[in-house]
């Protein structure tokens, strides 16, 4: 990523980033700047890339800073997260009405991307979900409002695990 200082919604500057730490990178400085809301497609929500607790720390600081807030994760393959556990699924059990979760449909096993929207503005898009290439830009409106209406309709035939809901006495 450029030293050039990148600002959320008003950056328009695609670039290309090549691993898992340039993207942890990008999405917690897009992460920061936000101040709306957060969305995920993912296959398995990569522990090295969200299962930290910076991750955490930043999303937990959306949510909190904006009562308006609103994170929506859609993962492909949940079951291994609620076994193994995972630090964005304990933040979602305990703001549920800022976070949620939810398992892809497996009608939506096809779509190898993954991909992040932040504010519906800044992007980080992988066009194979098992590798870290991607691109990034911190304003392309056109694409994430192409890659929201996607997930929207994958969000919409999908449902909140109720493995998620448990609670842990």
């Amino acid at each position: 990523m450029d030293k050039e200082k990148k600002i959320l919604g008003k950056t328009a500057d695609p670039f290309l980033i090549s691993s898992r730490k340039e993207n942890c990178d990008t999405l917690l400085d897009m992460l920061r700047q936000a101040h709306q809301d957060l969305v995920i497609f993912s296959h398995n929500l990569d522990g090295p890339l969200y299962d930290t607790s910076e991750f955490t720390d930043t999303v937990r600081k959306l949510s909190l800073d904006n009562k308006n807030s609103k994170v929506r994760i859609l993962i492909q393959e949940l079951d291994f997260l609620i076994k193994h556990g995972h630090r964005i699924v304990e933040l979602a059990r305990r703001l549920p009405t800022s976070i949620e979760i939810r398992h892809a449909n497996s009608r939506f096993e096809h779509v190898n991307t993954c991909y992040s929207i932040v504010d519906h503005k800044g992007v980080i898009l992988r066009n194979d979900a098992y590798r870290f290439d991607a691109k990034a830009d911190y304003h392309d409106p056109r694409l994430a409002l192409e890659l929201t209406k996607q997930f929207d309709e994958m969000w919409e035939q999908s449902e909140p695990s109720t493995e998620m809901h448990r609670l842990h006495i």
